[in-house]
């Protein structure tokens, strides 16, 4: 995490899904500089988006063990204004698909217009005036099918040695 005018180099964000909590720690000083829980549950994948403000993956299936009729969405908490918002709710995507994975599921925000979104069996990128949906599973022998999961997204792959990707498929 980067210094800005809320946290600072060092700090650790965390997820404790069964609490149903996302925090920052400061290791420096051994303080909890935030703790935000409840209106979310089964979350996990924080990240710090800057200027206090961080993205969380809620799978939204149980609070203290009973089930939510809830899909799973993408949240923002506001630190400076203690704001929770729901990004995007990930139900229904058409009439014969939704989103509710019941533990899995990450993010990465591209933009203020777009998200992608890993569902561990779809990879979906939303921006401000469409949605592209991509299938995460192959085919294995004996009719079997395997998700894709935990796939990412990278605006450039400078930091990949390519060639050795090729030699190796």
């Amino acid at each position: 995490m980067q210094s800005d005018d809320y946290f600072k180099y060092g700090d650790i964000m965390f997820s404790s899904r069964h609490l149903n909590a996302v925090g920052v720690i400061r290791p420096e000083t051994s303080e909890v500089v935030y703790l935000k829980q409840g209106l979310f549950s089964m979350q996990h994948d924080i990240d710090y988006q800057g200027d206090g403000v961080f993205t969380f993956y809620g799978n939204n299936n149980r609070i203290d063990d009973q089930p939510l009729q809830e899909f799973a969405r993408i949240y923002s908490y506001d630190f400076k204004n203690d704001e929770l918002v729901s990004l995007y709710n990930l139900g229904y995507l058409d009439e014969f698909s939704y989103i509710q994975n019941s533990s899995q599921g990450l993010h990465k925000v591209i933009s203020d217009q777009a998200i992608f979104i890993d569902t561990a069996s779809q990879a979906i990128i939303f921006n401000d005036s469409s949605e592209i949906t991509f299938n995460m599973s192959v085919q294995l022998p004996n009719d079997r099918y395997s998700a894709l999961s935990w796939s990412r997204y990278y605006e450039n792959l400078d930091f990949m040695n390519i060639d050795l990707l090729k030699s190796n498929c």
